[in-house]
This record gives C-alpha cells, sequence and structure tokens, in this order.
C-alpha cells in the first residue's frame, strides 16, 4: 500500500515543482548565455552596462534561489494540509492505509523533491562559476580540486579530525535535516488545523514561532559549547588555554554532536506531533 500511495502523491506534486526546478534551470541558461556573450568585457570596457548586467543577473539569481527554495516549502505545506485535513483528507482517511502510511508517503516525495531542488542549485552554482572562470582565462580543472581537496585533508589530519568520520557524519546530519525541516512543516499544520477559524494562517504562526524558538536554543546551547571548548578538563587538569590543535578539534567533535543530536530531536518530536495529531485529533473542515 505505501508503493501505491508514494505513486499516487508523485503524480500530485510533480508538475508544479518541476516547473519551479525548470525556473532555476532556466535563470542558469540565461547566466551561462550572458557570460559566454560578454565574455571579460566586465573587466576591460569602458560602458558601465556590463557590470550593471551583471549586478542585475546575480540579484534575480540569488532571490529566483530563495524563491524556489520557499515555494518548494509552502507547496509541499499547503498540499500536505489539503490533503490531509481539508475537504479532501475525507478522501484521504477513507484508503486502507495507517496514518503513519500516508504520512510516510507524503514525506517521502517531499524529501524527495527537496533533495532534487537542492541538487539542482548546486549544480547551477557549479556551472556558472565554472563558465564565469572560463570566461576570465582561469578555467577550473580537476587539478585544481583535487589540490583544493588535498590541502583540506591535510589541514584536518593536522589537528587529528577523522575526514572519514565527518564526511560520513554530516552526510547524515545534513539528510535527516533535509527531512526534519518538511516535518517541521508537517506538525505546523498539524497543529494548526486544530483551530476552527484561520488554520492556515494559525499553522504558518506556529511554524515561524518553533523556527525562532529553535534558533534562540540552539545560540544558546552553541554559546554553552563553545565556552565549555575553552575550559574543559584534559588530563585531569582545568585549562582555559589549550592549543589550536586540540581547541579546533574539540570545537568540531562538540558542534557535529550537538547538530546530530538537535536534528535528530526536532525530526523525532514533529514527527510524533504530526502522528499523534492525525490519528487522535483530526478535524476535517
Amino acid at each position: 500500500m505505501l508503493g501505491k500511495l508514494i505513486k499516487h502523491e508523485w503524480k500530485a506534486v510533480w508538475k508544479f515543482l518541476t516547473i519551479v526546478n525548470a525556473f532555476m534551470v532556466c535563470l542558469t541558461i540565461i547566466g551561462v548565455l550572458g557570460i559566454t556573450i560578454m565574455g571579460n568585457r566586465i573587466s576591460f570596457d569602458n560602458s558601465p552596462w556590463p557590470a550593471i548586467l551583471l549586478m542585475l543577473y546575480i540579484m534575480l539569481y540569488v532571490f529566483g534561489m530563495m524563491a524556489v527554495t520557499y515555494a518548494t516549502l509552502i507547496y509541499l505545506g499547503v498540499h500536505f494540509y489539503k490533503s490531509m485535513y481539508s475537504s479532501e483528507g475525507y478522501l484521504t482517511h477513507t484508503l486502507p492505509a495507517t496514518p503513519l502510511q500516508l504520512i510516510s508517503s507524503k514525506l517521502i516525495v517531499a524529501v524527495s523533491w527537496s533533495w532534487i531542488c537542492g541538487i539542482i542549485m548546486i549544480a547551477s552554482i557549479f556551472v556558472l562559476c565554472f563558465c564565469a572562470n572560463a570566461a576570465a582565462g582561469y578555467p577550473i580543472t580537476f587539478a585544481d580540486f583535487s589540490h583544493l581537496f588535498r590541502s583540506l585533508f591535510t589541514a584536518m589530519n593536522t589537528s587529528d579530525i577523522s575526514i572519514l568520520g565527518l564526511i560520513i557524519l554530516y552526510g547524515v546530519i545534513f539528510l535527516l535535516g533535509t527531512i526534519s525541516g518538511i516535518t517541521v512543516v508537517y506538525a505546523a499544520v498539524s497543529l494548526g488545523q486544530l483551530f476552527n477559524k484561520h488554520r492556515i494562517l494559525s499553522a504558518v504562526g506556529i511554524y515561524f514561532g518553533f523556527i525562532m524558538a529553535c534558533q534562540i536554543i540552539g545560540t544558546i546551547l552553541g554559546s554553552i559549547l563553545s565556552f565549555t571548548a575553552t575550559s574543559i578538563s584534559f588530563n585531569g587538569y582545568r585549562s582555559s588555554i589549550m592549543t589550536t590543535a586540540a581547541n579546533g578539534q574539540l570545537v568540531v567533535y562538540l558542534y557535529s554532536g550537538f547538530m546530530f543530536f538537535w536534528t535528530v530531536l526536532l525530526l523525532t518530536g514533529s514527527l510524533l506531533i504530526t502522528y499523534f495529531v492525525t490519528k487522535k485529533k483530526l478535524n476535517l473542515e
């Protein structure tokens, strides 16, 4: 049943999200064509127009990235509300599926599209940077990437930091962070539908209130970790002056552990709220 739900969910959202991501692809193509046509005239032409056009494009590009990100998130949240808690919810909840299956199918599709959006943005930035460097006469080669990674690995090895461990840890944090970002939206929408009036507005207020609370708590805990990193005990002696390598290593490990714990906490809490409301507190329109 879960496979059928995922298939139906994908069909329900793919058209709009494809158009949104196609906008980002179009912006990238425009940038590549502009860089190719103008070449390095920005540096040598006395006319101010190339520089003006470049600044306008950068502004449009940044706005486009923000628009695509928020449009995707808002659309997924609105679709979740309509299909679960509005009049469409009556049909959704008559399906032979458990609340966990319904939530899981929507979450899997939403996270998949979030990753697709992120991959397109990263690829777009790389393509534009490559074209810009090539037009300026400094094309990026494989040797440049190899030198960058070797320098990074050397610096991390000097600090006795596990490169593979950090890559795996931050990869897991990124994946869980994407999922928790969606589940937080689902939790806010689920709590918002408990109100009899202004459900969408209530969900938006709950979401931003929750985000602000998380930022405040994260800032406080981050400050505590930074202070702890400068005064932790080593070999039974308490020292506020540590070597640069040891201090950097400690900060990295503490911050990484905190990020992992915080992400798992957000994911678990928001998912439990969504599940509990869907199973026990349905208030369909």
